[in-house]
């Protein structure tokens, strides 16, 4: 499957991610972050956080999840926590569609004015994925092996 081109990546259904979604496909959702070096436990993907679920979004191929967001409202910006795509859906747009999804929902929240997220260092891949979305590095400190990201929605 990997390396599939998506043949139209418009045509992806993205959803809103309920929590009671999430309860349903929580082991899916954790098997999706896999070679991710920071693995969330079950209780960091069903944690209630300001606006969590309305702001959050997932993406099914093959009847089952392949892709998500989760981010939260934090004071003007959205926090963007979590993009993953399944390792063996990855280079099919998947997260461009996506994030596409998941920005126009920002963008429609009252008083935010940035997304921020956090990338390893490491990660030049993200990096790159980031910056073609318009996202600068904005904090080389604040955690360690990570850089702070942000894109300006509503200067």
């Amino acid at each position: 499957m990997r390396g599939e081109k998506m043949q139209d990546a418009e045509s992806l259904k993205i959803n809103a991610l309920s929590k009671q979604y999430m309860e349903d496909n929580l082991e899916r959702m954790m098997y999706i972050e896999r070679d991710y070096p920071k693995i969330w436990l079950p209780e960091n993907f069903l944690m209630d956080l300001p606006l969590k679920w309305e702001l959050s979004r997932y993406t099914e191929l093959d009847k089952k999840p392949v892709g998500f967001i989760i981010a939260s409202l934090r004071d003007d910006s959205v926090a963007l926590h979590r993009l993953m795509v399944d390792p063996d859906y990855r280079d099919r747009h998947i997260g461009g569609a996506l994030y596409g999804d998941f920005e126009a929902g920002c963008r429609e929240v009252d008083g935010v004015r940035r997304i921020t997220l956090h990338v390893m260092s490491d990660n030049t891949g993200g990096i790159r994925f980031y910056e073609r979305l318009g996202y600068r590095i904005f904090d080389e400190t604040s955690l360690a092996n990570h850089y702070g990201m942000e894109k300006i929605l509503n200067p």
